[in-house]
């Protein structure tokens, strides 16, 4: 079954096409956040019929659409109940594209995507119970307990980011203070590095370059983001007694964040039984909550639930 996946992120938006995930044909990716902030609606909707059309004459037909989305979203519904760093609160999103697309449209939330693919085809295949976290514009998580994804009695066990880690009063998005989103994220090593006194940095991968380069600012930056993603990492290690943490989302590359270095600091902060302490990259790197959007639109299809 061919399908249009789409992760839309907190300020990327990519879509690709398959029928036997994790093989891509047409990817394409964008900036969203060019076109205005919130995201317009109009404006996505209008992109993905773009891209079907190309899709169904270039590479196959489009059975479906499954998109990953940045968002706490309502599972019996496809309502995108709050995604701050999309603008949205309350949005029908799959009722809206679905009159639209005139397809089939499957809604779930990017972390729980991303847990998904990498539960089945990713670092997380030996492991019956894992986190994945996902570090990008924000912070979520995706808890895989026996080998199926956890959304919480609110649906809102995707907010890992919004754990207070005890730095201080900086306010978030969210409407709270101390998040480690504001300390770990993509967009938090920008702020970071703002504070040491740096030029205008354009993004946290300037950060990581300029880390790279053993350039002070950025060691600095770097820093804060390893104490607090690793004091937020161990109270889910105490919490669960789980073996093992899986990284992905666009902040993670294959030398970045140290994970040897995670390591050793998660070494002094959970609790002596509780091991081994397993940390991974995501296998499927960027695309694991593509790959698992196509999954979500392909167990529908098939009606399995997610």
């Amino acid at each position: 079954m061919g399908v249009l996946a789409v992760d839309l992120g907190g300020s990327n938006l990519r879509t690709g096409w398959c029928d036997n995930p994790p093989g891509w044909q047409a990817l394409t990716a964008v900036s969203w956040r060019q076109h205005g902030f919130p995201l317009d609606i109009d404006w996505l909707a209008a992109y993905l019929q773009y891209q079907i059309a190309d899709c169904e004459t270039s590479v196959g037909v489009v059975n479906a659409v499954g998109i990953a989305v940045a968002a706490v979203i309502d599972p019996t519904t496809g309502n995108v109940k709050v995604g701050e760093n999309l603008g949205w609160r309350n949005v029908s999103l799959q009722a809206l594209l679905e009159d639209r697309l005139r397809k089939p449209v499957f809604v779930d939330v990017d972390a729980f995507c991303g847990a998904l693919a990498e539960a089945r085809l990713g670092n997380g295949v030996d492991q019956e119970h894992f986190l994945y976290v996902v570090l990008g514009t924000g912070i979520g998580h995706g808890l895989v307990l026996n080998r199926r994804v956890w959304r919480g009695v609110h649906a809102a066990a995707n907010v890992f980011g919004h754990i207070k880690v005890g730095r201080g009063a900086t306010p978030c998005y969210c409407g709270g203070q101390d998040c480690l989103c504001q300390y770990a994220s993509g967009d938090a090593l920008t702020q970071l590095a703002a504070l040491q006194g740096t030029p205008r940095i354009a993004s946290g991968a300037n950060v990581v370059e300029a880390y790279r380069r053993q350039e002070r600012w950025a060691a600095e930056a770097v820093e804060t983001m390893h104490q607090t993603l690793a004091l937020a990492v161990s109270h889910a290690f105490n919490l669960l007694d789980i073996a093992c943490v899986i990284f992905g989302g666009g902040v993670i590359q294959p030398d970045f964040p140290d994970l040897a270095d995670l390591q050793q600091r998660l070494e002094t902060l959970v609790y002596p039984e509780i091991r081994p302490i397993i940390l991974r990259r995501a296998a499927l790197r960027k695309d694991a909550v593509l790959t698992g959007a196509a999954l979500l639109a392909q167990d529908n299809l098939k009606g399995e639930a997610l």
